[in-house]
């Protein structure tokens, strides 16, 4: 959690984010299936199993932001050809639409998606994104 009491002394904004740690409660509150420290841990290491097989998040893979302009959704494109993907970031709390007869979803995969992060198809052209969701969508046919 942000730490306002180290934030309210330094005013700095990096000190927001820098709560300092007991190793032993770490370890303790890490180990407790319940905490929310140990289910963020558990998804973000389930995610990184995920990326670490896909060949389109490789550093050399091309990578595109094509949500420039908006504040509510930010969209990456990763790869190219056969070896596409992008990821979708909802940054609100509110439910959010998106179609894949958007211009940013250009690919052979005939408006099936695998969303790979979540491990569903998606074979409608309208999806909904829960606040704060996040989905890693390849075209079906890749």
């Amino acid at each position: 959690e942000n730490d306002i009491s180290n934030f309210s002394i330094s005013g700095q904004r990096r000190d927001l984010n820098s709560e300092r740690f007991d190793a032993d409660k770490l370890i303790l509150t890490l180990e407790d299936p319940s905490s929310n420290q140990s289910r963020i841990l558990k998804a973000l290491n389930y995610a990184m199993s995920i990326r670490s097989d896909l060949k389109c998040f490789h550093p050399d893979s091309p990578m595109e932001c094509l949500s420039k302009d908006r504040s509510d959704i930010v969209v990456i494109h990763r790869g190219e050809g056969d070896d596409q993907l992008w990821a979708i970031h909802n940054m609100t709390s509110n439910k959010l639409n998106l179609s894949t007869h958007n211009k940013i979803f250009e690919t052979k995969s005939n408006n099936c998606f695998i969303d790979c992060l979540n491990k569903g198809n998606l074979y409608d052209t309208n999806f909904e994104l829960q606040p704060y969701d996040v989905i890693w969508l390849k075209g079906e046919n890749q």
